[in-house]
């Protein structure tokens, strides 16, 4: 059997999405890979799944007045 193998960055994407679901905070997350911008692990890293952003917009209704 043959061990297919993964480019170092997408163990980058999996670590990152994996602490994003741990609940660890994505600045935290940021600051623990050495970068200075936010908007550097959004655009390239954390790859959130469905039950996530579930999660995340029944939190934004819950906020919502009635």
């Amino acid at each position: 059997m043959e061990i297919r193998r993964i480019p170092p960055d997408m163990l980058h994407h999996t670590s990152e999405t994996l602490m994003q679901a741990a609940g660890l905070q994505d600045t935290l997350v940021s600051r623990l890979r050495g970068h200075t911008e936010l908007k550097t692990d959004y655009a390239h890293y954390m790859r959130p799944d469905a039950a996530t952003a579930e999660k995340a917009a029944k939190a934004v209704h819950d906020l919502m007045p009635s």
